[in-house]
C-alpha cells in the first residue's frame, strides 16, 4: 500500500499508482505523422544537430514539441535515488550541458539524465517520440523555436510525477522554467547545475498515456546504480 507521505507533488494523490489526472494536450492539437527517422545502432546519445532558431520548420515538424503531459499519482518517485552524487557518476564532473541515456531493458525503457538543459536541437538519428516520466527536475522546461515560445503555449511544469511525450524530430530545447526555479532564470545559480532525471521509452508513434505508463512505471523501483552505463553502450539500442 502506498501511503500519502510517499506521494510527490499533488496533495490529492492517493491510492495505487495511476494516471490520467490533469491531461494537457499540445494546443496545436494536430500531430503530423511524418516518416519514422533512421534508427541508431546503439544507446550512446550521439550528435544532437543544433538548429538555427531562424530556420523554417519542415512539413513534418511541430512548433510545440511537447505533445501531451499527464500527472501521475500514487507512485513512489522518491524510491529512485536521483541525488547529486548518483547522477554525477553518469554525468561526470562539471556544470556544462550533458546528456546520458543508459540502463535499457528489453522494451527499451531506460534512464535519461541531463545537466544544464540542452541547446536548440533535433534528435533525428533516433526514434521520434520519447515518452518520459519525471523523477527529478531542478527547473527545466522544454520549448521549441524561440519565436513560438509564448507563455500561453507553455506545457505545465514538469514536476516529479509528470509524464509527457516529446517529438524529438522537431526542434526542442531544455531551458529554465521560472515556475519551478526562479533563481535559475535570475541567473542566481549558486554552485549547483540544473539537473533532470527521467524514465524514458521511445517509439515510432505517439503512445497514449495509458500505453506509456505501464512501460515507464516498471523503473520506479529500479536504481540507476543497478543499471550499468558501460553495458548499455554496447548492448541496448535506444531506438525500438
Amino acid at each position: 500500500m502506498i501511503t500519502a507521505s510517499a506521494v510527490i507533488a499533488w496533495p490529492d494523490n492517493r491510492g495505487e499508482p495511476g494516471l490520467l489526472t490533469g491531461l494537457w494536450l499540445d494546443p496545436f492539437a494536430l500531430v503530423p505523422p511524418g516518416p519514422p527517422g533512421p534508427k541508431a545502432s546503439g544507446a550512446y546519445p550521439g550528435v544532437m544537430p543544433k538548429v538555427n532558431p531562424d530556420a523554417p520548420l519542415s512539413d513534418n515538424q511541430v512548433p510545440v514539441p511537447v505533445l501531451w503531459t499527464v500527472r501521475t499519482h500514487g507512485a513512489l518517485f522518491g524510491e529512485v535515488d536521483c541525488s547529486d552524487e548518483v547522477m554525477a557518476r553518469y554525468l561526470g564532473p562539471g556544470r556544462g550541458i550533458k546528456l546520458k541515456s543508459f540502463g535499457h531493458d528489453g522494451d527499451g525503457v531506460h534512464f535519461l539524465l541531463t545537466r544544464a538543459g540542452t541547446p536548440l536541437h533535433t534528435d533525428t538519428a533516433y526514434t521520434r517520440y520519447s515518452h518520459q516520466l519525471v523523477l527529478r527536475n531542478d527547473g527545466n522546461r522544454i520549448r521549441g523555436m524561440p519565436r513560438y515560445d509564448h507563455e500561453s503555449l507553455w506545457h505545465p511544469p514538469l514536476w516529479p510525477g509528470v509524464m509527457y511525450c516529446l517529438d524529438t524530430h522537431s526542434p526542442h530545447q531544455g531551458t529554465p522554467d521560472p515556475r519551478i526555479a526562479p533563481a535559475y532564470v535570475a541567473k542566481v545559480r549558486g554552485l549547483a547545475p540544473m539537473l533532470k532525471a527521467v524514465i524514458a521509452v521511445d517509439r515510432d508513434r505517439v503512445l497514449a498515456p495509458d500505453e506509456a505508463w505501464p512501460l515507464l512505471r516498471r523503473f520506479l523501483k529500479v536504481q540507476m546504480a543497478d543499471r550499468s552505463y558501460d553495458a548499455a553502450l554496447h548492448s541496448a539500442p535506444r531506438a525500438w
